[in-house]
């Protein structure tokens, strides 16, 4: 940040220190904290830090960051001691772009001793395949896509995701390492005449730039004969293994010869095979920071015994070769840096180097403030009173003004400099944490210690842009209902070559639906639903329509009735205390997301309107609604009333009980459980405490909804997926719902069209932001060897942790978890599925969590309510067979600590997967969150949500006529409840002499050509048609003949719906508007139509026809609205 670089200005034994560090000398420090230590770190010039671990390696990465403005983060490759694992994507994307940054010679570099134990390619490999692309450069495609291929690019037929190019014609798309924005390539004979930036999920130009950098994506480079080499070296030593073993690694030579014979750079296992160097050989030129001698070389020692414990496991099974053990370095390979400085804490021993100096500095830590801005005061006034330049960071500008305005007025005004020497310095920008360097007469004093908690920006979210119906996948049709997308032909009729969406009904009828009435059809949505075809024609489908509105004017009347009736009750007026409810939340551990606060805000606003509350907060497990819950508890305890926490199982409702203990008994909250875990002498005392109100907050299952339990004073009921209780405890909710404040919680998100629907018939919060702290998952697919899972699951052993292996069928779980224990016989493993009694599986699932198990071995049964933070590692057996939702739900019940997490999708070896499953897998694997697998995933999750939020009857609804069409029947009842009114649209059909579809040479990728097809379907004013040819132009260059008729026929068809009319002729002469009621004919229509030049007749329909083609274009776009 430029206020603050190069404010730290060294004197004493800190410019000692430098100086040391020029001349080459390894440095030992002792005395100072990890802030005092990273502020020094950002002293010297080309430096790499080296933390014990990926927490504390963030941690620092983003002190750096914010005091010097820019620095680089080296994650640790995913995985590469088995052959058998593919590639994640997103890790592997930042540390091919921290490893050229590097290479190109960054000043300050932040990693970790996992990290720092891997090989690399060598630094002149990477700077080599980096390249810069300019405006003017000569350029043709073939040698651009050399040279990006040589870099490890992949060529698509259009980008959805890093590292990718894409060639169409005279323009390039590529997908650059380390960029947000895409870039598009512009050649202009053989230069290049445009660089674009483009938005990733629409793919238009965003901007233009005159530079581009693409650097390389991959583990390691070598020419043919490196790779040939490497390949025999692996031949060699796969003849020693045992014949088991060789024989499963045989299956895996395949691919892996393929990979090295084409010189491709995603195979890190090779890396040893290909000359690759260690950390120090690559940040050859950098000095070496250790961050804490004793921690890391314990993690550096850990780490390598771990690394020989997996080797001798996997290569037993084939997945490893003795080469592998070089896939980590020693620790004196490692670290053998021409200079090094090493932090010590107490009296450590310097094991990394031999040491030249050592120091000793003082350090002290910089006090919390937390908004006690008169012991701020006191404290700048005595370091000014000793000729201390002070640096307050107060995070926003806001801050800053009420901090200026405040020390101002104290006297200790900031800008001046003091008698002594001293100054102080706000600054609205972030400093994560403090300190003073006292040698230097200077304190840093961190965001943290002024604000209790400073927000952290929020994380990106990806765009809803959702997938048309592709070949094979059920649609719903506005008039026919649900058929079956059989196939998109281009057919010719009349001479004329249009595409059709050919969609099957049941008993073997089809509709030839045109292209550009696309936008009539959506994709059949209803998670793990098979739907039942409709028939073609004969009204069945307008009769289950009128069905489904039926019943949901009813169920929005009792919604409606309930609202009204909570309204006019009257409830306990919650008045805001900020100081209050400020001190509470002050004590939450973690940062606050957006989505946590605003729901907060919701939730206490309902609390003082003083009447009766009925919220839904809906967000993904881990996303903070328990804490947003007991926030609200606490506000209604704090009047001296009660609260219950409702939970569907005996494990949910411990859960919550250990949460609320650990957060509300410092403030005087008493906290009981009631459930079957309470014991009959338990549940007689939690009874009575809570009659005679010695309990203020009681978690428990349905046992709290008993006759026998009795309340002093309940203020409000917290429901835990209500989803899950039965019909009787449902009824007996809905009763309590109209008399008391209920907030209900899900874990299900729910679409953003039916929380914008339901908005005054429903109140909802909803958490779409993870939290900041969440570490990412690392996500593999590989063949399932028995190898792969013992090392998987004694990998997380050897860290204290615990596994789910999932086995999604029940049939043969049990003979499954024999096979587990044989494979793995030191850890202890407990079975649970869906078929156990429910105390038995409880109980399994307690064992669990207490840490009594190492393996819990599951059916998806695990998918929902299950949060263990100590089980960071997850294998799915036969993921090939599991919905891409179900894997990204599954995924999620990990990777809920402060350590990386890994997931591991198996498939059958011997199995043929269909390409429907691959897809599934890449899309879970590479996390592409602008791509439709993904989207359709949340898709599938949300409509789950849906169904709970509306319950058992309309769930059937939304099932029979799909989601789209079922939300715009609830759209049409909250429009008419309102006296509004929405107009059924016509599908009009339209007969053209011209030739209207998209090429496929024009758009190669079928997805992106139904896409395109989808909006050009929606094209409704001239401006629209207009922007539509830029865009195409844009991307695929200039749109040919057949793709302008298609938008004009496109714009053609919309009008006419506009005015009601059904069919249209559009040919080059006479052209032709068709009503066949004259009901539906606009008034005024046919005289303006005739004033424009067309004629009108009658013959049992009404037909206006005009002269040419573009007189009826012309006239339906000016009609009514103007010209557009």
């Amino acid at each position: 940040m430029a206020e603050i670089e190069g404010s730290i200005r060294p004197k004493g034994k800190i410019s000692e220190l430098l100086g040391d560090v020029r001349s080459g000398k390894n440095v030992s420090v002792f005395g100072v904290g990890k802030s005092t230590r990273w502020a020094l770190f950002t002293l010297l010039d080309r430096a790499v830090l080296v933390e014990p671990d990926y927490v504390t390696a963030r941690e620092a990465y983003e002190f750096v960051r914010a005091l010097t403005g820019e620095a680089v983060f080296l994650p640790a490759e995913s995985d590469s001691v088995g052959f058998a694992l593919e590639r994640m994507g997103d890790n592997d994307f930042d540390r091919s772009e921290a490893i050229a940054r590097i290479a190109a010679g960054a000043k300050h570099v932040v990693t970790f001793v996992e990290a720092a134990m891997q090989l690399y390619p060598k630094a002149e490999d990477v700077r080599s395949r980096t390249f810069a692309l300019h405006v003017g450069d000569s350029c043709d495609p073939e040698t651009l896509t050399r040279k990006l291929l040589g870099a490890g690019y992949r060529r698509v037929p259009q980008l959805d995701g890093k590292a990718q190019f894409a060639v169409r014609g005279d323009i390039i798309d590529i997908s650059p390492v380390g960029e947000d924005e895409y870039c598009r390539v512009v050649l202009d004979f053989d230069e290049i005449g445009e660089l674009r930036t483009i938005d990733p999920g629409e793919q238009v130009t965003s901007g233009k730039t005159d530079e581009v950098f693409v650097s390389p994506f991959g583990s390691c480079y070598y020419t043919k004969e490196e790779g040939d080499r490497a390949l025999a070296q692996v031949k060699k030593e796969a003849a020693k293994l045992s014949a088991d073993a060789a024989a499963h690694f045989s299956a895996l030579f395949a691919e892996l010869e393929s990979r090295t014979e084409a010189c491709r750079p995603d195979v890190p296992f090779m890396k040893p095979y290909l000359g690759c160097v260690p950390f120090a050989g690559f940040m050859e030129g950098y000095t070496a920071v250790i961050g804490n001698a004793r921690t890391c070389y314990d993690a550096a020692e850990m780490l390598r015994k771990e690394h020989a414990g997996r080797l001798d496991v996997l290569m037993r099974s084939g997945d490893a070769l003795p080469g592998s053990a070089r896939q980590i370095a020693s620790t004196e390979s490692a670290f053998a840096f021409g200079g090094m400085v090493v932090f010590h804490t107490g009296l450590s021993a310097n094991r990394f180097c031999h040491t030249d100096v050592t120091l000793e500095l003082t350090d002290a830590v910089v006090p919390n403030y937390s908004r006690d801005y008169e012991l701020l005061a006191a404290d700048v006034r005595n370091w000014l009173d000793g000729g201390y330049e002070v640096f307050l960071f107060a995070g926003n500008e806001d801050t800053a003004g009420k901090l200026n305005e405040y020390l101002s007025s104290k006297g200790v005004a900031p800008g001046k400099r003091y008698s002594k020497g001293g100054c102080v310095t706000i600054i609205d920008g972030i400093l994560p944490s403090g300190f003073i360097l006292h040698e230097c007469r200077q304190v840093f004093v961190g965001t943290g210690s002024l604000i209790p908690k400073y927000r952290a920006p929020a994380r990106k979210r990806s765009r809803d842009i959702m997938p048309l119906p592709g070949v094979g996948e059920y649609v719903v049709h506005n008039t026919h209902g649900v058929g079956k997308c059989l196939a998109i032909e281009r057919l010719d009729f009349s001479g004329a070559a249009h595409d059709y969406v050919i969609i099957g009904y049941a008993e073997g009828d089809k509709l030839y639906l045109p292209v550009e009435n696309l936008d009539s059809l959506s994709r059949y949505s209803y998670a793990g639903a098979e739907p039942r075809l409709n028939r073609l024609g004969g009204g069945q489908f307008a009769r289950l329509k009128e069905k489904v509105k039926k019943s949901i004017k009813e169920m929005s009347l009792d919604l409606v009735r309930l609202y009204g009736k909570r309204a006019a009750g009257k409830g306990h007026v919650y008045a805001p205390e900020p100081a209050l409810m400020e001190d509470f939340i002050a004590a939450f551990p973690h940062i606050d997301t957006d989505d946590q606060a605003a729901a907060t805000e919701d939730i206490l606003g309902d609390l003082a309107k003083g009447r009766i509350m009925d919220r839904l907060l809906c967000g993904d497990v881990g996303f903070g609604k328990t804490e947003v819950a007991l926030r609200a508890a606490y506000r209604v305890i704090a009047e001296g009333k009660q609260v219950a926490f409702l939970c569907p199982t005996t494990l949910l409702a411990l859960q919550h009980y250990k949460t609320a203990v650990r957060r509300m008994e410092s403030f005087g909250v008493r906290v009981a459980m009631l459930s079957r875990l309470s014991g009959d002498a338990g549940a007689k005392k939690t009874l009575d405490d809570l009659a005679a109100g010695r309990v203020d907050l009681v978690c428990g299952t349905h046992k709290l909804l008993g006759k026998g339990v009795k309340f002093a004073d309940l203020g409000l009921l917290i429901l835990d997926e209500e989803q899950r209780f039965g019909v009787a405890q449902k009824e007996h909710l809905k009763e309590m719902r109209a008399q008391v404040n209920v907030l209900t919680l899900s874990a299900t998100p729910i679409p953003r069209t039916l929380h914008m629907s339901l908005s005054g018939i429903r109140d909802i919060s909803m958490l779409r932001t993870p939290p900041f702290e969440r570490l990412p998952v690392q996500t593999f697919v590989a063949e399932y060897s028995d190898g792969l899972l013992a090392d998987a699951l004694m990998r997380e052993y050897s860290r204290g942790g615990q596994s789910f292996v999932v086995f999604n069928r029940v049939g043969g779980i049990d003979s499954f978890a024999e096979r587990v224990s044989r494979v793995v016989p030191e850890l202890k493993l407990g079975v649970v599925h869906g078929r156990m009694s429910a105390e038995n599986a409880e109980r399994v699932i307690s064992d669990f969590a207490d840490g009594k198990t190492d393996v819990l071995i599951a059916t998806t049964i695990i998918e929902n309510g299950i949060d263990i933070p100590r089980a960071n590692t997850m294998v799915v057996i036969n993921s090939d067979t599991f919905g891409l939702s179900q894997m990204y739900q599954l995924r999620g019940r990990i990777g809920r600590s402060d350590r990386l997490a890994s997931a591991y999708f198996t498939y059958d070896p011997g199995k043929q997967m269909t390409e429907i499953a691959m897809q599934r897998l890449d899309a879970i694997m590479q996390c592409k969150e602008l791509g439709s697998g993904f989207m359709l995933a949340m898709r599938d999750l949300e409509l789950r949500g849906a169904g709970n939020v509306l319950g058992r009857e309309q769930h059937g609804h939304m099932e029979a006529v799909g989601y789209d069409t079922y939300m715009k029947l609830l759209r049409e009842v909250i429009a008419e409840s309102s006296g509004g009114e929405i107009k059924e649209r016509k599908e009009v059909t339209v007969k053209t002499e011209y030739n209207a579809y998209i090429p496929e040479k024009y758009v190669t990728d079928e997805e992106w050509r139904v896409r395109q097809y989808g909006n050009i379907s929606r094209i409704d004013s001239m401006t629209e048609l207009r922007r539509m040819i830029n865009t195409m132009r844009d991307i695929y260059g200039a749109p040919p003949d057949e793709v302008v008729n298609l938008l004009t026929v496109a714009l053609v068809k919309n009008r006419a719906a506009d005015v009601g009319a059904d069919e249209v002729t559009l040919m080059r002469g006479r052209s032709t508007v068709v009503f066949r009621l004259a009901k539906d004919v606009p008034p005024e229509f046919v005289e303006s139509a005739e004033k424009a030049g067309g004629a009108m007749k009658m013959d049992g329909k009404i037909s206006v026809t005009f002269p040419t083609g573009s007189r009826l274009v012309k006239f339906l776009c000016d009609y009514g609205t103007g010209v557009k």
